[in-house]
């Protein structure tokens, strides 16, 4: 029962911040986010900026699957490493 209790007890905490970082994902515009704003998201968040940025990109009439939005997060992320200041979707397209 005290296992029961500590795992509600996580999820509510989770649950309380993951709504605001999708908000703060929605909100943003996806051609002035910056790495330091994506960086600053949950997993979910950072998911739904890349469906964004991709939406706002010029391959956006190409489709991304699960795999293609993941590596696409990764890559992302890996870009957007010690420059805060880089545009998120510059890091998400670099080749």
């Amino acid at each position: 029962m005290k296992h029961l209790l500590s795992a509600m007890a996580l999820t509510a905490c989770v649950g309380a911040f993951a709504v605001p970082t999708l908000v703060a994902a929605a909100d943003m515009d996806p051609k002035t986010m910056t790495c330091a704003d994506f960086s600053a998201m949950d997993m979910d968040g950072m998911m739904k900026a890349v469906e964004m940025m991709h939406a706002a990109s010029p391959d956006a009439a190409t489709a991304m699957d699960e795999a293609a939005m993941k590596m696409a997060n990764d890559h992302t992320t890996t870009a957007c490493d010690g420059h805060p200041e880089m545009l998120a979707m510059d890091a998400m397209m670099m080749k």
